[in-house]
Order: C-alpha cells, then sequence, then structure tokens
C-alpha cells in the first residue's frame, strides 16, 4: 500500500498528541458541509505565539494508496509544527476510491484548503502562506494542489468556499506518483490478479484510458510560476519507483520552478533521518516564514 514505514518532519517518532503541551485541536471540522468522515479535517494552532500575527499553515494529506489511511496519520507531524508557535498545522481526510473514484479525492483536498482559507481570520491563520504535505497517495494529491493552482481544473464543487483560492505557497512531497502513464502496481503486491490502486483511483484501467490517467497526474500541471516543490524519495521504492522523482525533478526544472530533491540511498517506502526534517523545516521557514536557509539536495541515508 501507499504508506509510509516512518515518517517524520521535526521528529523521528510521531508521539501522541497529549503528550505536545501547548496545542490547542480542532478535530473534525466539515470542510465540505457534510457529516461522512472522510470530509473532515483536523486543524491544531500553538496555545501561544511568539506574537498575534496570523499564523503559516502545513497542511498534511495521509497516504494508503487512495483507499484506506486516517488523517489522525498526521497529527504527531503537524502537531509539533504547531507546538513550535511559528505554525498551525491541518491534518485532511478524503474520500476513498472504492466510495468514489477520481477526481473526488483531489476535490475533497481543494475543498479542504478553500475551507481553511475562508476561515482563516477566525483560525489566526495567514491565507497567503499556506504549505501542502503529503506521504505517497498524499504526495500525490499534495503534488496536483500546488501544480494546479489557480487553474481550478481541478477544483470541483465540494464546500460552502467555491470562490476561494486553493492555492498554495510550497509543496512537500514524500514518495508521491507523478506520472500515471509510466508507472503500475506491481504484480508481486496485488492481492488478487486484478488489484491494482491505480485502476480503482480511476475507476478504469489506466493503461487502456490514458486520457484519464494523464488528467490524474501532476507531471502533466507543470508550468512556470507553481510553487516550489521539496521531494524526498528512497532509490529502492517497491511501489513508487525512484524514476517517478526524478521524472518531476525534470519537469520542474524545465518549467524553471524550484524544486528540491533529496535521494534517500537505499530506502524503500519509508524512511527516516534527522538531517531530511532539518531540510524540510529549512524549506517551511524559507517559503512560509521569509527565514533565509540555504536548503541541501545531497543524498542522504537512513539514521
Amino acid at each position: 500500500m501507499f504508506l509510509a514505514k516512518s515518517f517524520a518532519l521535526l521528529l523521528l517518532a510521531t508521539p501522541c498528541l497529549a503528550e505536545l503541551p501547548g496545542v490547542v485541536s480542532k478535530l473534525n471540522l466539515p470542510y465540505a458541509g457534510t457529516r461522512d468522515p472522510h470530509q473532515m479535517l483536523d486543524l491544531y494552532l500553538p496555545e501561544k505565539r511568539p506574537d498575534n500575527k496570523p499564523l503559516p499553515l502545513v497542511i498534511f494529506i495521509h497516504g494508503g494508496a487512495w483507499r484506506e489511511g486516517n488523517k489522525r496519520d498526521g497529527a504527531g507531524l503537524v502537531g509539533q509544527l504547531a507546538a513550535s508557535g511559528n505554525f498551525a498545522g491541518a491534518s485532511i481526510a478524503y474520500r476513498f476510491s472504492q466510495e468514489k473514484p477520481w477526481p473526488a479525492q483531489i476535490h475533497d483536498c481543494k475543498a479542504a484548503v478553500r475551507f481553511l482559507r475562508a476561515n482563516a481570520k477566525e483560525f489566526g491563520l495567514d491565507p497567503e502562506r499556506f504549505a501542502v504535505s503529503g506521504t505517497s497517495a498524499g504526495g500525490h494529491l499534495a503534488l496536483l494542489i500546488g501544480l494546479d493552482g489557480d487553474t481550478r481544473t481541478l477544483e470541483g464543487e465540494e464546500g460552502s468556499a467555491p470562490k476561494e483560492s486553493s492555492k498554495v505557497s510550497c509543496v512537500l512531497n514524500w514518495f508521491g506518483p507523478v506520472d500515471f502513464l509510466t508507472m503500475d502496481w506491481p504484480a508481486r503486491l496485488r492481492k488478487t490478479a486484478n488489484d491494482n490502486p491505480l485502476d480503482e483511483l480511476l475507476g478504469k484501467p489506466a493503461a487502456a484510458n490514458p486520457d484519464l490517467a494523464r488528467t490524474a497526474s501532476p507531471f502533466s500541471y507543470i508550468t512556470a510560476g507553481d510553487p516550489p516543490v521539496f521531494t524526498a524519495h528512497g532509490t529502492a521504492d517497491p511501489l513508487v519507483p525512484y524514476k517517478q522523482a526524478l521524472k518531476l525533478e525534470e519537469g520542474l526544472k524545465n518549467a524553471k520552478v524550484p524544486g528540491y530533491l533529496t535521494a534517500m540511498e537505499g530506502a524503500g517506502h519509508g524512511f527516516q533521518s534527522q538531517a531530511l526534517n532539518l531540510r524540510a523545516l529549512t524549506f517551511l521557514n524559507r517559503y512560509l516564514r521569509d527565514v533565509p536557509g540555504e536548503i541541501a539536495t545531497t543524498p542522504l541515508r537512513n539514521d
């Protein structure tokens, strides 16, 4: 499945949110005006702030092959960011492919971004400083939010804030699929001969429907002016091949979009590295808080 075995930003373990003092949690906010638990988000705010200025927001999208996972997977990540006092954090749920096929997943995620922007003043958020981060399938959705931007190609009609922008300032992509036309689900990992999460997501076989697969591929949306993208990907990833990250980086370079790829040497579908955490934090500080810092891109190994 498209899940990280071990993922963290600012932390190497994911503690229970109760262990993070100074964090106020607002759970199960209905961003689409429904009671569907897959159309809700959790928001994490610091009890105390260095000043009274609106906070930049980091939005997390969980992985799980678009058919499983939980928004609570991001609690430790965005909760600790909120505990720092420098950020707010949100973790969003979205409808799974067996409930609703593509493009419901990206419509939900964009509706969540619009909801947060529409309510930024109430929550003390800076609507001009949103980042989106995701692991695996969540990385795929995070990339689509960032690269589709304000074109509204994938906007959908979910939620109560249709006129708000779903644009973000930067993207953190953790081993997300980039191009469905050059990727398939490994046969050895299928539960049955017909088990293919890509096909299940699209509602049709990707190989036989290239136009549909193209519209669901972040690579198709890369254009000049897109927000900066930070990517970390294991070179031995058995689920989402490392070549996907290389293709993304090439596309960003050709469009003159800032891209920062860290190759995790020998790592599979999930990894941990304190040095990588620091790079990601430098990226967030630079593009959300205007704090200067060099973002290294040399390969790393698991701690």
